[in-house]
């Protein structure tokens, strides 16, 4: 939660993966320091609900991530993130809306789904299931045959 934790407002159904850094002050304040000894600048990090902040992002101070966003892995967030929006990039910039990616994840799991799925599958976190290892067997076996032809080589 970065140097200063109090600083930081996450929100309700909110994933944030492994590396991620959340920087409520401004390091670069250093360079300034022989003019001005005490300089310091925080500023808060809001993460709204329903948000998917993915591996090794970093959110600058002063930036409010929007309901149902998702910032991809690997981008530095200097600027809000509007809500419903996908950000990338260094710097993060809006790449596309989530209902377009809604869409086409929705459209990619119908061509892909294993038939016969065990049920725990669909739950949102099969991945705690007590047929975990199953359900994990049943999609290696599928989605090998799914992709035999793209994983040649």
């Amino acid at each position: 939660l970065g140097t200063e934790p109090y600083l930081v407002k996450i929100g309700n159904h909110v994933v944030i993966n492994y590396g991620v850094h959340l920087h409520t002050h401004d390091g670069g304040t250093w360079i300034f320091r022989r003019e001005y000894p005490g300089l310091r600048v925080f500023g808060p990090i809001i993460i709204e609900d329903n948000c998917f902040i993915g591996q090794r992002a970093q959110i600058l101070p002063n930036v409010t991530i929007g309901k149902n966003s998702i910032v991809a892995a690997g981008s530095v967030v200097i600027t809000d993130v509007p809500p419903n929006s996908i950000v990338m990039g260094i710097p993060a910039r809006v790449f596309g809306s989530v209902d377009k990616y809604k869409e086409k994840c929705i459209k990619i799991w119908n061509d892909q789904k294993p038939p016969n799925l065990h049920p725990d599958a669909n739950m949102e976190s099969y991945h705690i299931s007590p047929h975990r290892a199953y359900i994990c067997k049943q999609l290696k076996e599928h989605l090998s045959e799914y992709y035999k032809d793209k994983l040649k080589g």
